[in-house]
């Protein structure tokens, strides 16, 4: 059994949600094809200033990457208010919590709530460099800050914890 009492920060909060957010593959795609765009027209720039072609106007030619620029920032821009509204006004998201897991599941108390999940429930366990994500299913997941460990003994027991579970997917760090 390993019990750990987290409280998430903000930063916790909104580092997953860019994570989970550029981890989609349409996404991924999406940038591939507007960095590929915002490369050519760079290449085109350099090209029009490198041999001083008259008909051409530089202007015209970085016009996409600007553009392509303003779109990142305002995907960026979005992620980041979204989630900091919904760490802000989601009270059981940054309450203090304490999960107690064991063989056969998760407890989970915070102030407001408790609830137990058994490992079959758990659609799948990713860790990451600063954080344990107990996937519900594919969109939500309970975050556990790496750091609310009292040692890395307890890191590792509840790592062994997770891979004894027979169905369980699980993309655990070999650190």
């Amino acid at each position: 059994m390993v019990q750990v009492n987290t409280q998430l920060t903000r930063q916790d909060f909104l580092r997953f949600n860019f994570s989970h957010f550029f981890s989609n593959l349409f996404i991924k795609i999406l940038l591939g094809i507007f960095g590929f765009v915002a490369f050519m027209s760079l290449f085109g720039f350099i090209m029009i200033i490198l041999t001083d072609n008259d008909n051409a106007s530089p202007f015209e030619q970085l016009m996409p990457v600007l553009i392509i620029l303003a779109i990142f920032g305002l995907i960026c821009g979005s992620v980041y208010s979204q989630s900091n509204r919904n760490y802000t006004s989601t009270s059981t998201v940054h309450e203090p919590i304490v999960y107690t897991f064991s063989d056969t599941g998760m407890h989970i108390k915070g102030k407001s709530f408790e609830s137990d999940l058994n490992w079959n429930i758990i659609h799948k366990v990713k860790e990451t460099k600063e954080l344990f994500l107990f996937y519900q299913n594919n969109m939500a997941a309970n975050l556990v800050p790496k750091s609310a460990f009292t040692s890395q003994e307890q890191i590792s027991a509840l790592r062994e914890l997770i891979a004894s579970q027979p169905n369980l997917k699980h993309k655990l760090r070999k650190d």
